[in-house]
């Protein structure tokens, strides 16, 4: 993990990210909900099947929001004032890392 290879696929995953809407200042706002630790207080989850570099697979994203008196109405009138993390899962294809079920 960190190597230039990883470092260019999670660049590229980022890219496609953004094109699809998914992170970024263009997001697609969604429904927040009330998190619990170590997760962010308020949370939005998002899940699509997307290509990245000619890979084709599911990608989950978490958007995780905190600070100061968050709250749900507080997130969804000012997202990125709250916006403490972005969590990413993509599955790639079989045999990636067979060690830990890809």
């Amino acid at each position: 993990m960190g190597s230039s290879e990883d470092v260019n696929d999670a660049n590229q995953l980022w890219a496609a990210l953004e094109q699809a809407k998914l992170v970024g200042s263009r997001s697609i706002a969604l429904k927040p909900y009330t998190g619990m630790p170590p997760h962010g207080a308020v949370l939005e989850v998002t899940h699509k099947e997307l290509s990245v570099n000619g890979r084709r697979g599911m990608v989950i994203v978490k958007r995780n929001y905190g600070g100061p008196d968050v709250s749900i109405q507080k997130v969804s009138a000012n997202r990125s004032k709250y916006l403490k993390a972005v969590t990413v899962m993509y599955k790639r294809e079989s045999g990636y890392d067979d060690d830990n079920k890809d």
